[in-house]
């Protein structure tokens, strides 16, 4: 699917898409409780039905109609002997943690993108906690089986927020309290936050629950809750207020996670771009851009968004600690800087250091190369830029956000 963008304005007030996120993490803790729940505010996208299907594979019962899913949790964890978790690695990561509950053998397999992403790192982490993990190829398939021995843990923050998760789900079937302590920078903690708030709807206890330590009472059981409604994604909406920071003024109607909001408003307003945040919205408008200074690890998620504002803005931006970034957002800040290359920035990578000079663009043949991230940063990108782009390959952005090009022509971009 190529999709043509114009040089637009844009302006107005859109509803933030629900996080696939916290679906995920709902989805598997009303799968784990005795009873029947329901969950709201369900987005529809392969990556949570990959989840609601492992779910089911291991006994639960899952009918999502409309957005809203109910739920028949698993009497007792079953798994099967081969889990297929399609293209998503957020299945993945939180079904294997739970898999090793069940003490039998379970191998993981998938498809796409996911069958060529690296696991070894994943697999070994899980052997250093006591469960068999094999992964002969470094990548899928993945054979594990637990139980997972150890109740005091240390985890690394650059295994990302996907796996905690699953330990942290997995944790309260513990005989023992289960101790987490993190070492290094964690950029996903609004993930791990929303585990912690979807699981304590379900009635688990947490001793405490810090940024560096976490302690999950032993013993419990999930209950069943009809109450949880899926939270808003700063994270999808950011591609939107990312137009606005650019051309006009956009807005989120909606309660947004504080501290990542607050995290993104800080890189708007470094290169002077407005951005207003409130209990119950988040409006980006344009300014006077200009070059700014980053760590590039430090900037997490929203790398892809400082990258297009560099090339929007007057000066010279620069991103040090490329090497330091994981291999996925190293890929994907590749990406971005070629296709804004093309459009006319001036970009300059060397060893630990991007440089872009920007100002000026203009309309050229993109390519996201499948990458939904980046397919959505250059969106605002091709609207700023003088003259007509065409982005080859733009369905991918659909993977994460299907209604995104109706959310951008709905604020007034010309896309066609």
């Amino acid at each position: 699917m190529d999709v043509l963008l114009r040089r637009s304005i844009v302006s107005g007030k859109f509803k933030p898409p629900p996080s696939p996120a916290a679906a995920h993490r709902a989805l598997a803790a009303c799968s784990l409780a005795y009873g029947q729940s329901v969950i709201a505010n369900l987005p529809e996208t392969q990556d949570v039905q990959a989840t609601v299907s492992a779910c089911n594979s291991f006994g639960a019962d899952i009918l999502v109609q409309n957005g809203v899913a109910d739920i028949f949790g698993a009497m007792e964890l079953d798994f099967p002997p081969i889990l297929d978790c399609q293209q998503s690695n957020t299945t993945l990561k939180l079904m294997l943690p739970l898999a090793c509950l069940s003490g039998k053998k379970v191998a993981f397999s998938g498809s796409g993108k996911l069958a060529q992403q690296l696991q070894a790192p994943f697999c070994a982490y899980l052997q250093s906690l006591g469960a068999k993990a094999e992964c002969p190829t470094g990548c899928l398939p993945i054979e594990v089986q637990g139980p997972i021995a150890k109740s005091e843990l240390v985890y690394f923050a650059e295994l990302g927020s996907q796996l905690l998760s699953g330990i942290l789900l997995a944790s309260p079937f513990s005989p023992e309290a289960v101790e987490i302590g993190i070492e290094g920078e964690f950029y996903g903690w609004e993930h791990v936050e929303a585990t912690k708030m979807i699981m304590e709807a379900c009635g688990i206890r947490f001793q405490a629950f810090q940024k560096d330590f976490i302690i999950v009472e032993p013993g419990q059981d999930y209950s069943a809750s009809t109450q949880l409604e899926v939270q808003p994604s700063l994270y999808l909406s950011s591609f939107l207020l990312l137009a606005g920071a650019l051309l006009g003024k956009v807005e989120a109607e909606g309660r947004m996670p504080q501290e990542e909001a607050g995290r993104f408003k800080q890189i708007l307003e470094s290169f002077g771009a407005h951005a207003i945040l409130h209990q119950e919205s988040f409006s980006a408008s344009a300014g006077s851009l200009s070059g700014a200074s980053f760590l590039a690890p430090q900037l997490g998620e929203f790398l892809p968004h400082a990258l297009v504002l560099s090339a929007a803005s007057e000066g010279q931006s620069r991103f040090e600690g490329m090497a330091a970034l994981k291999p996925r957002m190293r890929r994907r800040a590749g990406i971005i800087a070629r296709q804004l290359s093309r459009m006319g920035a001036m970009v300059e990578e060397s060893g630990n250091l991007l440089e872009i000079a920007g100002g000026k663009l203009k309309g050229a043949q993109l390519d996201a190369e499948g990458d939904p991230a980046a397919a959505m940063a250059l969106c605002s990108a091709a609207l700023f830029a003088s003259g007509q782009s065409k982005l080859c390959g733009a369905e991918c952005a659909l993977e994460s956000f299907p209604s995104f090009f109706k959310e951008l022509s709905s604020l007034g971009a010309i896309v066609r």
